[in-house]
């Protein structure tokens, strides 16, 4: 009798911790939440690099970096490394065949930190002042507003948007389009598939943009000695230039007219105003201590006083 006693509460005592064990296990497709919050110091650095999931991150006043949001552990690996110094978060997949797991990723970062930010398949929007910017995505759109020294934003299928100040940007898209408005010293803009539209507030000391097929728009100014070169293969060119613009100006389209309406202008190119299809035109502006190129192989280009 004393045996099966012992038994008897050996086989519960088994049952009970099978039964733990099961239930601290999640469902398969089942998502459970992820609420961190780690300390970093001023200056430091900020890693995000998720696959399925789209990124939400904005500036506050504390030096901490809090991230909420959800995965599956049944699809998806979390991993998180942090110190005083530098946070960094990774999600990949575990199980490519699944549907689990995905959503959005909210994340507070300390102001002055270096942030680089990494979407697979989903949007990256990010919001305030930082060191320096990177934020990419291979499927999604990719958006900062915020004053920041460098820029980068990227995207191979989606659209670009930046809205701030920098010293030096690069916006590039493949299959989308291209936007920047603020104040700008150097930008490097490009897109494959899609317009690229310019609104500085700021005189740009150099100025690249290029489409292969879109449009490209500039409103703007030249700072003295600054450049300007825009290309697009198949669309339109338009500038709106300050009247005082002192630079040298040569542009060139196959198929397209060349169209100038901008003071300083030598009488002769002002007077005709549109040039016809496969036309160059060279003049000089002020002092002609800068440079304005622009060309196309199919579209027109206009320039005209802001």
């Amino acid at each position: 009798m004393v045996r099966h006693s012992k038994g008897a509460a050996l086989a519960r005592m088994a049952g009970v911790a099978l039964l733990a064990a099961w239930t601290a296990v999640p469902l398969l497709g089942q998502d459970i939440p992820i609420n961190e919050l780690r300390p970093l110091g001023p200056g430091g650095t900020v890693q995000i690099d998720v696959i399925q999931h789209s990124i939400t991150i904005e500036v506050w006043n504390r030096n901490e970096v809090e991230v909420r949001g959800q995965y599956n552990p049944a699809f998806e690996q979390l991993d998180i490394d942090a110190d005083a110094e530098s946070f960094s978060l990774e999600i990949d997949r575990r199980n490519i065949r699944g549907n689990g797991g995905g959503g959005t990723l909210t994340v507070r970062i300390p102001a002055g930190v270096e942030l680089d930010a990494e979407s697979v398949s989903g949007e990256v929007r990010a919001t305030g002042n930082a060191n320096s910017v990177s934020l990419e995505s291979v499927s999604g759109s990719v958006t900062y507003a915020g004053d920041s020294p460098e820029v980068r934003l990227s995207s191979v299928s989606g659209s670009v948007s930046y809205a701030g100040t920098a010293a030096e940007a690069q916006l590039e898209s493949v299959s989308g389009s291209v936007r920047l408005e603020g104040n700008v010293g150097a930008l490097d803009a490009e897109s494959v598939s899609g317009a690229v539209t310019v609104i500085s507030g700021t005189p740009v000391r150099e100025l690249d943009l290029e489409t292969v097929s879109g449009s490209v728009t500039f409103t703007g100014s030249l700072a003295p000695g600054g450049e300007i070169a825009i290309e697009s293969f198949s669309g339109r060119v338009e500038m709106a230039l300050d009247p005082a613009t002192a630079a040298r100006f040569e542009l060139e389209t196959l198929s397209g007219s060349i169209s100038v309406a901008l003071p300083g202008v030598p009488d002769d190119i002002a007077r005709s105003g549109r040039f016809g299809p496969s036309e160059t035109a060279t003049f000089v502006t002020g002092n002609g201590n800068g440079s304005v190129e622009a060309s196309t192989l199919s579209g027109s280009i206009v320039i005209r006083a802001r």
